[in-house]
């Protein structure tokens, strides 16, 4: 899931870490990349993509990694909508901040 948010930060890393996430390089993409874990478990685990727009915006690639995967020709086993990943996105969207169901 794409989406777009307005930030006043240059650090990426720092931004990422206010929301809960840590930094890892993805070798798949070869490019800088954030994971939230799930669980005690490297998987599943949100991970996300940080690309700085024009005017002080900023893009974020969300996605929900299920499992790892099992060759290195085949996709990961991601999902990038979803119940999960739209309550993630809001949060993400909201500062980081836990949301309260009701």
């Amino acid at each position: 899931m794409k989406f777009t948010i307005s930030s006043t930060t240059s650090n990426l890393t720092y931004l990422a870490r206010s929301w809960g996430y840590k930094e890892i390089f993805d070798s798949k993409s070869q490019r800088r990349g954030y994971i939230k874990l799930l669980g005690s478990h490297a998987f599943p685990r949100f991970h996300l993509f940080l690309n700085p727009q024009v005017g002080g915006q900023l893009e974020v690639d969300l996605h929900l990694d299920q499992l790892r995967p099992l060759h290195k020709k085949i996709a990961r086993a991601s999902e990038s909508t979803g119940e999960v990943v739209e309550r993630e996105a809001d949060r993400i969207r909201l500062g980081g901040q836990p949301i309260k169901l009701i």
